[in-house]
Parts: structure tokens; C-alpha cells; sequence
């Protein structure tokens, strides 16, 4: 099973374009990198929802309906009021036997998606940013730190609820913090695991850490799932360099 996870750097992006052309960019080179062996899980953080959700749509045509697009769900997020605002989409291959996990109170829902993949729990987060606040007004700074402290919070109290309840669990995402972070070491205290940890996930300066996204397991790679995997992560800079984004491609072998 390969598990991808891509920030699409919309928000404040390295490089304009429509957002069309951003989307099948990503589209046309995850095709065209994995053939016929697409991956079965792909994690974006930072999509913008489009009216309505068109974004939603332009994927599922851009990956040619290869994957079931899976984005914030139910009376947790308008489209139609937040049309400009980013949120996490988790693409799964169309022939996953659909399932969701207990959806949580989360006090941004659009950054937080729950999802099963053949009966394993995928979660797909994307932490506020505080590292990178310079100019912002002191009360939108207390804001976004407050935001982080009660995400976070949010996601542990969660991820310790359903550890116990399904045999394989997925954390992926933006988490905004190191391998050695606080927050990601309370999630390895309740047994995740980080196969590879450390890996440069950014270029440029806009972040002080270079390592905050990641792909988080509930067990070994050699107990996860079918136990086929290798457990090897490829960091994949091709989208990085054309502009895209200032997050690389994570791509995890499980």
C-alpha cells in the first residue's frame, strides 16, 4: 500500500496560476510517477474548496475518477459561505469499501478528515501555523496559538479514543512541528510510530522547521495491514522545484 501526502501551498502560494492548472499539474504528475500503480491513499492539505465545492470536482476529473474525493462532510463546513478557505481532502481509490471513523468536535473542521481505507483509519490534519507570524496583529496571533493549543488537544484526545477500536491507523499531514516535536511525542506515547523520521519536508526560510509533514502509523510497518510494506518513505522535490508548492511529495511504502 503506498500513502501519499502533498500540501498544495494554496493559501499563500510560491507561484500563481489558476487553480485549475494547480490542480492538474499535481494530477498529471502523480499520474505519470506511479502508472498503473497509483497510490491508494492520497493526503492534500491546503486545498481551496471553491464554490460549492467545485475543487472537489475538478480533482476527481483531473485523476480521471481513479479515487473517491473526500472532503469535509456534513453541517462542519459550508462551501458555499467558505468557498476561499483551505481545507484537507483525502482521496481514496474508487474501489475502497467506503467506512468513517466517529467524526470529532474539532474547532477547525475543514483541517481535519476522517476517513477508513479497506477498515484502516485515516486521518488527515493540517496544525495552524504559528512558526511564521511576523507582522500579524498581537490579537491574531493569541487567536492562531489558541487555535493550535485546542487543535492539538483535539487530535491526541482523538487518536488515544480510536487507538484501541481499529487494528490500523494512519496519521498524515501537515503537523507543523519536528519528528521531536512535544505534540508528535505524545502520539508516539500512544503508540504511533514514525518509520522515517527527520526528513527535510520544506524549502526556503519562511519556516523555522524543516521536518513538519509526516505519515504516522499505529504499529510497525511489518505489523501494519498486510505486513507487505516496507516501511520506506520517498521525499519526491519535483513539484517543489516547478513551483508548486513549498512542501515536498511524501510517499510511504506499507
Amino acid at each position: 500500500m503506498k500513502i501519499v501526502t502533498f500540501n498544495l501551498n494554496s493559501w499563500m502560494p510560491v507561484k500563481k496560476m489558476p487553480y485549475r492548472n494547480r490542480i492538474t499539474t499535481l494530477a498529471q504528475h502523480i499520474k505519470e510517477k506511479y502508472g498503473d500503480d497509483l497510490p491508494e491513499v492520497i493526503a492534500l492539505q491546503e486545498v481551496i474548496a471553491g464554490r460549492d465545492g467545485k475543487n472537489l470536482d475538478e480533482l476527481d476529473k483531473a485523476f480521471d475518477g481513479c479515487y473517491r474525493v473526500c472532503g469535509p462532510m456534513g453541517d462542519a463546513f459550508d462551501y458555499t459561505k467558505h468557498s476561499r478557505s483551505i481545507i484537507n481532502v483525502t482521496l481514496c481509490k474508487a474501489d475502497y469499501k467506503p467506512g468513517i471513523l466517529m467524526s470529532p468536535a474539532s474547532v477547525l473542521p475543514n483541517r481535519f478528515i476522517i476517513n477508513e481505507y479497506n477498515g484502516i483509519g485515516i486521518i488527515n490534519v493540517h496544525v495552524p501555523q504559528v512558526a511564521n507570524l511576523s507582522g500579524k496583529a498581537g490579537w491574531y496571533i493569541r487567536e492562531r496559538r489558541r487555535l493550535r493549543r485546542i487543535f492539538w488537544h483535539q487530535l491526541i484526545k482523538f487518536a488515544g479514543a480510536v487507538r484501541d477500536d481499529y487494528t490500523d491507523i494512519i496519521i498524515v499531514g501537515d503537523l507543523q512541528e519536528g519528528s521531536d516535536g512535544t505534540h508528535i511525542a505524545k502520539l508516539k506515547k500512544l503508540g504511533f510510530t514514525e518509520p522515517v523520521e527527520g526528513v527535510p519536508t520544506v524549502d526556503g526560510s519562511f519556516f523555522r522547521e524543516h521536518c513538519i509533514d509526516h505519515i504516522l502509523l499505529s504499529s510497525d510497518p511489518g505489523d501494519f495491514g498486510t505486513g507487505t510494506g516496507t516501511g520506506s518513505l520517498e521525499v519526491d522535490s519535483t513539484l517543489t522545484k516547478s513551483g508548486l508548492s513549498d512542501h515536498h511529495m511524501l510517499c510511504l511504502n506499507i
